[in-house]
């Protein structure tokens, strides 16, 4: 990148990359003034030690609408400096396959990150994977979303949260997805994939407590598992409200 010649006032408007550090990345943003769409696949962002180069994304502002990364693995303070000359951002996505149920999956962070430093965006795409391991606690789906049913993210932004639970896969998946046709009465919404994981009654007995609170199920798998009749009827209970 370092060789390219860049004209004045390339014309480019639509570019896809693989990989980027932030000075590189500074440097499309700047050189590029007519970039409307930038995609970064498998994005791992090094900074520059150099102060200047951190500090000269005060010096510009990108006209860029749309940034997408495809694997989000930096920090969330990084992040902010990604976006710092992106006042005119009105499309981000991202995807991300994390180690630890962080930040990124707490709709409190990203709402005053939007407000803070995205103020006119109006469509936010996001996949959020998170793989535990057996010994580990698994965070309850329904405790992520809970925090997703506020009016910002339903009535003023119009961005639908789901979350899918995937024992097999031993993944907590957290994405967002249409809500232009959708009610915002009772917006959880919840697919669960328990086929073959040998839950019996009481296993049941547990996921239909979890399920009694106000939780929309658009997908449930229990095929190959040890439910007897009482399990049947812990799970029929929930469900009979279910939209």
């Amino acid at each position: 990148m370092d060789r390219i010649k860049w004209p004045d006032q390339y014309k480019l408007e639509y570019l896809a990359i693989d990989y980027c550090t932030y000075d590189k990345y500074l440097v499309i943003l700047s050189q590029l003034p007519n970039l409307r769409t930038l995609i970064i696949r498998n994005c791992i962002f090094e900074f520059s030690n150099d102060p200047l180069s951190l500090s000269s994304a005060s010096r510009f502002h990108s006209p860029l609408m749309t940034l997408t990364i495809t694997d989000y693995s930096i920090t969330l303070k990084n992040l902010e400096l990604i976006v710092f000359p992106l006042a005119s951002l009105r499309h981000l996505k991202l995807i991300s396959h994390r180690k630890t149920v962080d930040e990124v999956f707490y709709a409190s962070y990203w709402k005053e990150f939007i407000q803070a430093k995205l103020p006119v965006l109006d469509r936010f795409e996001v996949f959020f994977s998170y793989t535990y391991f057996k010994d580990h606690r698994v965070t309850s789906p329904t405790s992520l979303i809970a925090a997703f049913r506020t009016p910002f993210w339903l009535i003023d932004k119009h961005w639908f949260v789901t979350c899918a639970y995937v024992p097999r896969l031993r993944a907590i998946w957290l994405h967002t997805t249409p809500i232009s046709d959708m009610g915002y009465e009772n917006p959880t919404t919840i697919v669960l994939d328990l086929g073959g994981n040998r839950i019996g009654d009481q296993g049941v007995q547990h996921l239909a407590d979890s399920l009694r609170h106000n939780t929309k199920v658009t997908a449930l798998d229990i095929f190959d598992n040890e439910i007897e009749d009482n399990g049947v009827q812990y799970l029929a209970a929930p469900l009979q409200n279910n939209e």
